[in-house]
């Protein structure tokens, strides 16, 4: 007599494992890969503004070091509307409420891995819970500062802090409604794609805010401090008339102490110094970071929206192999699997024959 239990075909048995196992793990790698680059570039990409009025004010004191007409500028002149490069480049506010939209992403990111890397629905509640009231402090914080900036004289304001506040303030209602809620990992692809548009609008922010403070904060304000110092040691040093004394000759002791002379060498240590840091600004720009965390988030809402399977998967959703490494994986998986189901069901036979 044949034991009284339903026997899956083979198919079904490796469809059923591809789909409870695949899509999960695959889902919960892009979100682990996600807040990784996303908690790695934010924390750079912060230094980036946190260190632009240090910068600057440096790059002002060398100029009038090498600029005795210039005047120092203590406090801001209504006249010409420009800053107080000496207190501050950009104030303290703008560069706040960058800080605060970049800590929104890092709590975001953290969020959404807390939901998915948790399998204790207690436990993933109960840190997605904390990470989004810290959320919504930080939306909190953005919109005291927008509020600050309409007080300001006739509502200027060097920064737009309404257009960081808004989708840093809706994330957090999305958290709130949706991470604190019951089966948080049913709901983690709802999740990403809820917050996709304001995640991405927060990205387009930062991604054109860096160009400009990169080109103007620092590439513009090294190439002067350069300048200022090559025309500094050219109308100190060059001297076009002057030859090569002979040697044995008075000229030439005198030549000997002006090529020895230690003021001229110190300038020309700080032009190196300050050529290798102008060049270093070339390759060091932070906005391939922002590019970076995109295009995490691009491949997280990709997979969230069609359940593609990346690399640790086996299919596409029009049920292709990718390449022929995963054509190789997909063999072997199912040639083990259906061992397996074999094993299973001769073992489950031989049960039936003792009985």
């Amino acid at each position: 007599m044949r034991p009284r239990f339903l026997l899956l075909s083979p198919l079904m048995v490796t469809f059923s494992v591809l789909m409870l196992s695949g899509c999960d793990e695959s889902l919960i790698s892009d979100v682990k890969e996600f807040d990784k680059v996303v908690s790695d570039s934010a924390l750079s990409v912060k230094k980036t503004y946190s260190g632009v009025n240090d910068f600057c004010r440096q790059c002002y004191v060398t100029k009038l070091r090498f600029n005795p007409s210039a005047r120092i500028k203590h406090r801001k002149d209504d006249a010409d509307n420009s800053p107080d490069v000496l207190m501050f480049a950009y104030s303290p506010e703008d560069i706040r409420a960058r800080e605060l939209a970049l800590e929104g992403l890092i709590e975001y990111s953290a969020g959404l891995m807390a939901i998915a890397g948790s399998d204790s629905p207690k436990q993933a509640g109960e840190l997605a819970a904390q990470i989004s009231e810290r959320l919504g402090s930080t939306a909190d914080s953005l919109s005291r500062l927008n509020e600050m900036s309409k007080s300001t004289k006739d509502g200027q304001t060097t920064f737009k802090f309404e257009s960081y506040s808004k989708p840093i303030a809706t994330l957090a209602k999305l958290a709130a409604e949706k991470w604190v809620g019951k089966k948080q990992k049913d709901n983690l692809k709802e999740c990403i794609t809820s917050g996709y548009a304001d995640t991405e609008a927060t990205f387009d922010l930062l991604e054109e805010d860096l160009k400009n403070l990169w080109k103007f904060a620092y590439k513009q304000n090294a190439e002067l401090t350069l300048l200022a110092q090559e025309n500094y040691y050219n109308y100190r040093y060059v001297r076009k008339d002057w030859k090569r004394p002979a040697i044995d000759t008075p000229d030439y002791e005198k030549y000997v102490a002006f090529v020895g002379d230690k003021s001229r060498l110190d300038l020309l240590n700080e032009i190196r110094d300050s050529a290798k840091s102008f060049s270093t600004l070339f390759t060091s720009s932070p906005e391939p970071l922002i590019s970076r965390m995109r295009e995490s988030h691009q491949r997280l809402k990709k997979y969230a929206d069609e359940g593609k399977i990346r690399e640790t998967g086996i299919i596409d959703p029009n049920g292709k192999a990718d390449d022929q490494d995963l054509r190789d994986k997909s063999k072997g998986m199912i040639s083990a699997m259906l061992d397996s189901y074999r094993q299973i069901k001769m073992s489950l036979y031989k049960n039936e024959e003792v009985k």
